[in-house]
């Protein structure tokens, strides 16, 4: 375990020393450094809810996975709302990269579930969340920042923007990512390790 861990933190490292490469101190533009920050004040605070209404949830009696789902969705509202405040709906995009990331971790740490199978799980899934977050920070120039996809949605739809930004660009993704992480809402609270594990890693 300790060797998987070291292995992970190298990832890790080899990710912030990529960032750096792409963009050394000396050339950091104030603007992205602040719609950065932004950023992740609101995901810290969508993560933060998520988190005390999914134990609500469970201490009203809702079943663990509908429980996870109703976090979700409002924690995917409070990102909706806060990107329609700094007029960005990008402000979602990372949300969907880090999703299956902070479900399963909590899980992890809800169950003390940590073995090798696990923890393996965490090191994929933390490569893919790692990547893809990455690629959007490496675009990112400031808040102003919109995808040129959501900018087509927002003149094909007018008045009604919002509605297909709330429905479409931020919810949708984020139910199609919930369905997609059903079997590693399962396996979090599994105490075992067999080679079917290291067949569905793989």
């Amino acid at each position: 375990i300790n060797n998987l861990l070291q292995k992970y933190q190298r990832v890790t490292n080899f990710f912030i020393f990529a960032f750096e490469i792409c963009y050394p101190s000396n050339q950091i533009n104030m603007k992205r450094v602040i719609g950065l920050s932004a950023l992740l004040i609101i995901y810290a605070t969508a993560f933060v809810a998520g988190i005390f209404l999914f134990m609500l949830f469970e201490r009203l009696g809702v079943n663990e996975y509908i429980a996870i789902l109703l976090a979700d969705v409002i924690a995917t509202v409070i990102v909706w709302a806060s990107g329609v405040i700094l007029r960005t709906a990008s402000a979602y995009d990372p949300y969907w990269s880090l999703q299956t990331l902070a479900i399963y971790l909590c899980l992890l740490f809800k169950y003390q579930n940590w073995h090798v199978g696990t923890i393996l799980l965490l090191v994929v899934i933390s490569l893919y969340s790692l990547r893809l977050t990455l690629n959007f920070i490496l675009g990112f120039h400031s808040l102003k920042y919109v995808d040129w996809r959501y900018k087509m949605l927002k003149e094909k739809t007018g008045k009604f923007y919002q509605v297909v930004n709330l429905l479409g660009i931020c919810m949708f993704p984020t139910l199609v990512v919930y369905a997609a992480t059903l079997p590693v809402i399962a396996y979090a609270s599994i105490t075992t390790f067999s080679m079917l594990d290291v067949i569905g890693l793989s």
